[in-house]
C-alpha cells in the first residue's frame, strides 16, 4: 500500500503541470502514466506566447529546439480561396511552436520525474472512493491518495458513474496522416476550408508534416474506404495538397476532434483536467496550452484546499467554464466567416442554427 497526498492519473501536459504544482508546494505526489504508446496526434501547434508559460513551469529544456520547431506564422484559406499569411513577427507575444507531441509529452514527464515527483509508468485501474480519499491499482501496487486528479484524456474517464458524462457540442473528427513535407510546408501551420470540412497541416521537426481533414463523424465513409476517399479530397484542395508528398504506405488514422465538456469537473477530493475535463476545437490550437495552465492552477488549488482554503477549487472551475464559453463564442464567429457552401451539411450545421454558447443552466448529456 502506498499513501500519497495526491494521485495524478495521466502523464500528458495537464497531468504533469498539476503534479509539479503540488510537488512544489511540498505534497507527496504520484504521477501515473500508461506505459503503452499514447494515441496522440503526431504534431501540434502552440500559439504565440505559449512558450513563455511552458518554460516558466517546466524550464528551458521543455522546448528543445532540436526536437521542436519555432513557428513564425500561420496561413489560411478561410472564407475565400486566397491563402492569407499571418506573420508572428509583429505579434508582441513572439513566435509559436510546432511540437512533436509524443516527444513533448515524454519530455515533460522526465522533467517532472527529475524534480522529484514519483512517476509510475503503468495503467491505473480500479479507482474507488474511500473515507479519506481514493484508492486504485497500478503496476501491481495498491495506492491511496487524499486527492485524485483525472488527467487521463478524452478516452477516459477514470472517475466512474454520472460524473463521467459529457456534453458534446459537435460531431467533428479528424482523419490524419503524416507525410513528407515540401519546403513550402516547413514554416507555417496551414488551414484550408473545403465544402465538407476543413484541412489542417503543421510541420514536424524531421522534415515531415501532419495533414488532417476535419469532418463530421456521420459524413465519414466506412473505415475500409477512408484512405482512397481521403486522398481524392486531398488532391482536390487548392493549397494543402501542394505542401506534402504521399507514398502508398501512408496510414490514415481517425481521431475524435469534437468540442466537449465533462458534466462534472470536480467532486469529493477529485478533479478532472485537460482533455478529461474539456476538449477544444483544433482550429483554436488551445488544447495543450490550456491544459497546462489549468493543470498548474488545479495543483495549486488542491494544495490550498489541503491547507484549509477550498475557495480555489471553485474559482478554478468557474474560470475553466468561462474559457469554454469564450471558446464557443469565438469558434462560432470564425465558423460564420465561411459562407461559400450553404448547401453543405458540415457548414449549415455551423452557420445555420446557433450553437450552444453558454454553460449556464442545464445542458444535454452525452
Amino acid at each position: 500500500m502506498t499513501d500519497v497526498s495526491a494521485v495524478v492519473v495521466g502523464s500528458g501536459p495537464s497531468g504533469c503541470a498539476a503534479a509539479l504544482a503540488l510537488h512544489e508546494r511540498g505534497h507527496s505526489v504520484m504521477l501515473i502514466g500508461d506505459s503503452r504508446v499514447r494515441r496522440s496526434w503526431a504534431g501540434e501547434a502552440l500559439p504565440p506566447g505559449a512558450g513563455d508559460l511552458v518554460r516558466s513551469l517546466f524550464g528551458e529544456e521543455a522546448l528543445d529546439s532540436a526536437v521542436h520547431r519555432e513557428a513564425h506564422g500561420s496561413q489560411g484559406a478561410w472564407g475565400s480561396d486566397e491563402l492569407v499569411l499571418t506573420d508572428f513577427i509583429a505579434n508582441p507575444l513572439g513566435d509559436g511552436w510546432h511540437l512533436d507531441r509524443s516527444a513533448f509529452d515524454a519530455g515533460l514527464t522526465e522533467i517532472v520525474e527529475r524534480r522529484g515527483v514519483e512517476v509510475v509508468r503503468a495503467r491505473a485501474t480500479n479507482p474507488e472512493p474511500i473515507a479519506d480519499g481514493w484508492s486504485l491499482d497500478a503496476a501491481d501496487r495498491s495506492i491511496t491518495g487524499a486527492w485524485l486528479v483525472d488527467a487521463s484524456g478524452r478516452g477516459g474517464p477514470l472517475v466512474p458513474g454520472a460524473q463521467s458524462r459529457r456534453t458534446r457540442f459537435d460531431k467533428q473528427m479528424a482523419l490524419i496522416a503524416v507525410a513528407h513535407a515540401k519546403p513550402s510546408a516547413l514554416a507555417y501551420t496551414t488551414i484550408e476550408a473545403v465544402s465538407d470540412g476543413w484541412w489542417y497541416s503543421t510541420p514536424l521537426p524531421n522534415g515531415r508534416a501532419v495533414v488532417a481533414l476535419m469532418i463530421d463523424r456521420d459524413q465519414a465513409p466506412p473505415a475500409s474506404e477512408r484512405a482512397i476517399w481521403w486522398r481524392v479530397r486531398l488532391d482536390q484542395t487548392r493549397h494543402i495538397g501542394g505542401l506534402v508528398e504521399l507514398d502508398d504506405r501512408v496510414a490514415i488514422n481517425a481521431y475524435p476532434a469534437e468540442t466537449s465538456c465533462r458534466k462534472q469537473l470536480n467532486g469529493h477530493n477529485w478533479a478532472a483536467v485537460g482533455d478529461s475535463a474539456i476538449t477544444w476545437d483544433p482550429l483554436s490550437s488551445q488544447g495543450t496550452i490550456t491544459g497546462i495552465l489549468m493543470g498548474s492552477r488545479l495543483g495549486t488549488a488542491i494544495a490550498d484546499a489541503a491547507d484549509g482554503d477550498s475557495a480555489g477549487i471553485s474559482e478554478w472551475e468557474r474560470d475553466y467554464r468561462m474559457l469554454l464559453e469564450e471558446h464557443l463564442s469565438l469558434r462560432q464567429h470564425y465558423w460564420e466567416q465561411e459562407q461559400r457552401w450553404p448547401e453543405s451539411k458540415f457548414w449549415s450545421r455551423r452557420c445555420g442554427q446557433p450553437q450552444e454558447d453558454s454553460l449556464r443552466g442545464p445542458l444535454p448529456e452525452a
